[in-house]
């Protein structure tokens, strides 16, 4: 696949999550993501494990912004011109369709408001959109316990494997709010990599 193949991937995958914003906000990222690296994109080394999980918790436009740019810096060489370009190309396609999805099709979704059978499918869509953000915590979740693959249970990351369960017991038993546990997830990986860096041989 060459390179009018990735950038026919790549807009078709903002531009439906860019559509599916309009009605379903907790879609695209998971979509975009997931598609980015999961489906193929990988293959193009325009974004890593390390960089994706960088870019999440995060607005949608900013996360969606983020990979466009490591798109085109690192799929073109580290070239900051075609990094810009990524970016600019990633907000217009997010933005653009968004709008005008909006104020056309405004008035239909008003109208349907009160039709039971769209309510009906719309349960169904947020079920499943449920089950796509699950899919991606699990996805993101494998890639920090078993940074070196999931060969066996020995391949488990302990510290990582330790903040997770303690998270849990504090959303679950103290029921933390989410900007409190960012900031002690990021206060402990912060710590962690000083202390794994003060082990590391000198020389």
């Amino acid at each position: 696949m060459g390179q009018k193949s990735l950038v026919s991937t790549w807009h078709y995958l903002v531009a439906l999550a860019a559509f599916l914003l309009s009605y379903f906000a907790g879609l695209p990222m998971p979509w975009i993501i997931v598609g980015v690296i999961a489906v193929g994109l990988l293959r193009y080394a325009i974004l890593s494990k390390t960089s994706k999980i960088d870019a999440i918790p995060g607005p949608l436009v900013i996360v969606l912004a983020y990979v466009g740019f490591m798109a085109g810096f690192n799929h073109f060489h580290q070239s900051y011109s075609m990094a810009a370009i990524g970016l600019i190309t990633t907000a217009y396609f997010t933005f653009l369709p968004n709008f005008a999805l909006i104020f056309v099709g405004a008035p239909l979704i008003e109208r349907t408001q009160k039709n039971t059978c769209i309510q009906f499918i719309l349960s169904l869509v947020t079920a499943s959109v449920v089950g796509v953000i699950v899919n991606l915590a699990c996805y993101l979740g494998i890639g920090i316990l078993f940074p070196s693959g999931v060969s066996s249970w020995y391949a488990i990351e302990p510290m990582a494997l330790v903040w997770v369960l303690f998270s849990l017991f504090l959303l679950f038993k103290y029921k933390i709010g989410m900007l409190k546990l960012i900031l002690l997830s990021l206060a402990y990986g912060f710590l962690l990599f000083l202390w794994r860096l003060n082990k590391m041989p000198m020389g």
